[in-house]
């Protein structure tokens, strides 16, 4: 199995140089004329800073300093804006520098007319905590497009249904809706993140470590809401040796299932104790839970997963995660756990990798320390093969046969397509560079396989039509997917529209059939089955209500099974979209009767082929409104 040699190992030190002028790129067009002030044990910045600028300084270990700067707007915290950078202590020298800044924001924050008190009485009962935020339009926590303008205050509340998130808009009191909240007090998986109703589940973080998993060589299925029984099946067996969690709980407990649709089922530190005692020790744990990993000690859940050994075992986790001196960690943290896995997936130790992680986003350690790790500091655990680079020629190898042929390896890469030998159209920010899609995922930037050259407007903002949805995105994204580009445009006013829409419908959540005993006046969205494996059929419903009066109508067609109360609604669009807001299938566009329709999407693009695993979002556009709906697409 393959050690990394130091801190800077990774791809070859010419795609390194190439990856190092990419963030470069991004923190010189984002952050213009940032310095530092700081008084610190190095103070390695003052050769590169003189103008002041607060910087935490964080020693991550013997060898790696970082220094931290958390972008502010007045009192908001500018989510995911933030400038890193990273020193070996010996020598003094830069070892990287990561940057994000928006280049939209105002000089000053806007009014904030609501205080944090009254933001807590207009969340309500069990209102904890609030932190006034800016939301960044790439949030993970914050689902809601498009995200609110104003500054916000994200309230913490905690009730017999669970911990829960809510926006309230610190200009004008409206409740802006509600973010993914931190779990509180290869197998992978997430409990429910709300009770009494169970519901929702952190998707996209059991996802991604599932996925990390397998390209490291560990079959993974991830698994919502699971039962006692089927946890108990994973921990005794010995053919899983990575294991993931992400639910309520502590380093005691955690709420992994859900009983009769309302009550949390709970897995305790001692039923692992007992079902792993016949089997051996995991070889890597994740704790997700908020304070999992809040102790390594006997009975803990990470002692008992170790089985008490340090020695080819590890466990990494949250602590003080729902806590509000956690809070930027949590905005951060399935970037964070995306890093972690990307430098294990290289072979590093999983120590290595936690503390470069730690270094990459700092917001999750310092004094704070919501990340922890406990275990063998030098146990390495990926043994997948990957893409392998020959020249040009891409193959299938292990790490150790591909650099014993002296070939390029690309960890988390699995195959061949897209081409990692090639290089391709990758926006980072507003610049295009020419890269493979190893360095572009490496950078964060958006991959554009049908584009092998950057043209001056692929990563230029504006308006993309699809008929009459209006999406604001770059142009790389737009022309692929069949959209009708307008460079240096916004949707408001909107490009697309033939007349002004009346504003959006309520979006609903997901999983069971529409009542429509309900607002018969309110068309509504659901996805009958949001998490779906393979080419399994996910079912999709829609209620349109009857035309009102004053609005257009168009007549119901012949021959029509279906009931229409009146004249067919002219215009209605139902859109299946990636993560990048980008077009993956249409179902419906044209006139349909009022009442109830469903129809069927089979995992395809518009070509005919499966999408990858990953979150798509179901639109619903119908009489100049709009719903959107999650779901997720498990390979």
């Amino acid at each position: 199995m393959r050690r990394a040699d130091g801190l800077a190992g990774g791809p070859a030190s010419g795609r390194k140089s190439r990856l190092l002028l990419a963030f470069l790129l991004i923190a010189l067009s984002g952050a213009a004329g940032p310095g530092v002030s700081v008084a610190q044990e190095f103070d390695f910045l003052a050769s590169i800073h003189a103008e002041p600028l607060p910087f935490q300084e964080i020693r991550i270990s013997d060898s790696l300093v970082v220094y931290f700067h958390q972008r502010m707007l007045g009192d908001a915290v500018v989510e995911k804006d933030y400038i890193v950078y990273q020193f070996e202590i010996e020598t003094g020298r830069l070892i990287e520098r990561r940057s994000h800044w928006r280049e939209d924001l105002p000089v000053s924050l806007p009014p904030v007319r609501v205080t944090a008190t009254e933001a807590l009485g207009i969340a309500g009962k069990g209102a904890e905590w609030a932190r006034l935020l800016l939301v960044s339009p790439e949030s993970d926590i914050v689902t809601i497009r498009p995200v609110p303008q104003n500054p916000c205050w994200l309230v913490k509340s905690v009730a017999d249904g669970g911990a829960s998130l809510t926006l309230v808009d610190a200009a004008n009191g409206e409740v802006a809706g509600e973010a993914i909240a931190p779990p509180a007090a290869g197998s992978s998986l997430t409990g429910p993140i709300y009770f009494r109703p169970c519901s929702d589940a952190w998707h996209a973080w059991a996802e991604n470590a599932a996925s990390w998993f397998r390209s490291m060589g560990y079959p993974t299925q991830v698994i919502v809401w699971p039962a006692q029984n089927d946890v108990m099946e994973r921990v005794q067996s010995n053919d899983i040796l990575v294991f993931y969690e992400l639910a309520h709980g502590d380093f005691l407990s955690f709420q992994s299932g859900c009983r009769d649709g309302e009550t949390a089922e709970y897995t305790t530190s001692e039923d692992v104790r007992d079902w792993i005692a016949g089997s051996y020790k995991k070889l890597f744990t994740f704790l997700g839970s908020c304070d999992g990993q809040c102790s390594a000690s006997s009975n803990s859940f990470s002692y008992e997963f170790r089985k008490g050994s340090r020695e080819n075992t590890v466990t990494i986790g949250y602590c003080g995660m729902s806590e509000p001196q956690c809070d930027i960690c949590w905005s951060y943290s399935l970037e964070w756990q995306n890093r972690l896995f990307w430098y294990v997936a290289l072979g590093w130790p999983v120590r290595q990798a936690f503390d470069r992680a730690n270094a990459d986003y700092p917001a999750c350690s310092g004094e704070n320390h919501c990340m922890r790790f406990a275990g063998d500091p030098e146990l390495a655990i990926a043994q997948a093969e990957g893409a392998c680079c020959l020249g040009s020629v891409c193959s299938i190898l292990s790490t150790d046969d591909c650099v014993a042929s002296g070939g390029e390896w690309f960890p988390g890469i699995a195959g061949c397509e897209p081409d990692p030998c090639r290089e391709y159209a990758c926006c980072l920010g507003s610049n295009c560079l020419s890269l493979n899609p190893f360095d572009c995922m490496r950078a964060e930037g958006m991959l554009f396989t049908e584009l092998d050259a950057c043209a001056p407007s692929t990563c230029a903002p504006g308006a993309c039509c699809h008929e009459a949805i209006c999406e604001e995105t770059i142009e790389g994204a737009c022309l692929p997917a069949g959209g009708v580009w307008h460079a240096g445009v916004l949707c408001e006013p909107d490009p697309c529209a033939s007349s002004s829409a009346p504003g959006p419908i309520e979006n609903l959540s997901h999983g069971e059939a529409l009542d429509l005993a309900g607002d018969a006046q309110t068309p509504r969205l659901v996805i009958l089955d949001p998490i779906a494996h393979g080419s399994s059929p996910r079912r999709i419903q829609a209620f349109l209500p009857a035309v009102r009066d004053g609005e257009e109508s168009a007549p119901a067609r012949p021959g029509d099974s279906r009931s229409a109360q009146s004249g067919s609604i002219p215009a209605v669009r139902l859109t299946i979209h990636d993560v990048m807001g980008r077009l993956v299938r249409c179902l419906a566009d044209g006139p349909l009767p009022p009442g109830l329709h469903e129809w069927q999407w089979d995992g395809r693009n518009a070509r005919g082929e499966a999408v990858r695993t990953g979150v798509y979002f179901c639109r619903l556009t119908a009489s100049g409104r709009e719903s959107i709906a999650e779901l997720l697409v498990v390979r």
